[in-house]
Parts: structure tokens; sequence; C-alpha cells
């Protein structure tokens, strides 16, 4: 965890109007140390004080989730599409989809809790993260994880995805 005076300093000494919601290195960025770049609610910076990203910001909380893959960061919330920043320069996926959690599984691009579809995870084509649609002559495809639920258990959907030894784990509230 990053210490709050250290997150407090960053927030001042940069000038934020929102608070610092994440904060990770991107370990190719520079040659030899990485770059330390940060998420708030409207924007993706460094730690220059560049600011890289103009997210929307609607008022209300939204989680971010973060994935490196091939020393890229891309992250996603639930009103954003999924966003990449290489270091240098921040752009969106076409055809992405939005949701509150993302990882990579075998060159795949997942995400869970899709807007929209609380209990559905979308898996990617091959190496090609524009593509969500299944068809024959991609590996796209989607599963909606419906369980039945205990009727004191208000949580519906997926809470979380992870790997462990080449597993992809979807949590739920009651499994």
């Amino acid at each position: 965890q990053t210490p709050r005076k250290f997150v407090a300093a960053l927030s001042d000494t940069l000038s934020l109007t929102k608070p610092v919601m994440w904060i990770g290195l991107l370990p190719t960025a520079t040659a030899g140390r990485g770059k330390l770049v940060f998420l708030t609610a409207n924007g993706l910076y460094t730690i220059d004080g560049a600011k890289h990203a103009t997210l929307i910001d609607d008022g209300a909380y939204h989680r971010w989730s973060t994935a490196l893959y091939d020393g890229r960061l891309y992250y996603t919330n639930d009103i954003h599409q999924v966003p990449v920043f290489d270091g240098n320069t921040d752009f969106v996926i076409g055809g992405s989809l939005s949701g509150r959690y993302i990882t990579f599984w075998y060159d795949h691009l997942v995400i869970g809790t899709l807007a929209g579809f609380s209990d559905r995870v979308a898996i990617s084509d091959l190496y090609n993260f524009s593509v969500w649609q299944p068809d024959r002559t991609n590996e796209a495809d989607y599963y909606d994880l419906v369980e039945w639920q205990q009727t004191d258990n208000s949580f519906t959907g997926v809470t979380g995805l992870g790997k462990l030894h080449g597993v992809l784990w979807v949590y739920t509230p009651t499994a």
C-alpha cells in the first residue's frame, strides 16, 4: 500500500482536483526505471504532472480496475471502455466493453461485471482486444454466471476476477 502522506503530497504537488484512486508503475515505460502513473476520477497522470487522459466523471464513485500486458496499462470501470496507456500515449481500444473487473488470461483480455450485465464475464479474441462477438473464426466468448442467491444476500453477480496457477477464477457472492 502507498502511505497516505505520499498520496496527499502528490495531490498537493500536482494540484489535483480529485483524489488519487490508483497508483502503479509501468515497468517498461522508461528504460531502467519504469514510470509512476496514477488515476483519479477524471484523469490519468504521470509523476511529472502531465495529464495523459481526460476521463468521464459523473460524480459517483467508480472503482478502477487495472491490468498490465506487454508493458502497457489497461484500465476500466463501469463507465469507461478500456483505455490503454503505454507510458507516452493513451488510447481507447475500439469496440471494447466497460466493466468493473479486468485481467489478462492466456493472451485474452477478460472483463467481468459488464455494464448492464452484473453476472457476465466477457473474453476477447486471442491477441485482438477489440473483438468481443463470438463466431466460428475467433476465440471471443462470454459467460453468464447466474447462481442461486440466498434471500439474505443482497449482492448478486460477479464480485471479482483472479488468476492462480493458470486458472481463471471468477468470484461470486456465494461461491
